[in-house]
């Protein structure tokens, strides 16, 4: 009737599965991480510009 799927079979399987997982969530990290590390630097540049003040405190005067 069924085979039997022996037991190497399931442990193979699902370390095969650990690593794709583990290999998914890795990419997934690290391209959120490069995605955050783009906006917090853009955002910290134009936040901490010296010129920008000076520029305000010119045009007023």
């Amino acid at each position: 009737m069924f085979d039997v799927i022996p037991y190497w079979m399931w442990v193979v399987s699902l370390i095969v599965l650990a690593v794709m997982c583990g290999a998914a969530l890795s990419f997934h990290l690290r391209s959120f991480a490069q995605r955050g590390a783009d906006f917090t630097d853009s955002a910290n540049s134009i936040e901490h510009d010296p010129r920008r003040p000076r520029a305000r405190v010119a045009a007023r005067a």
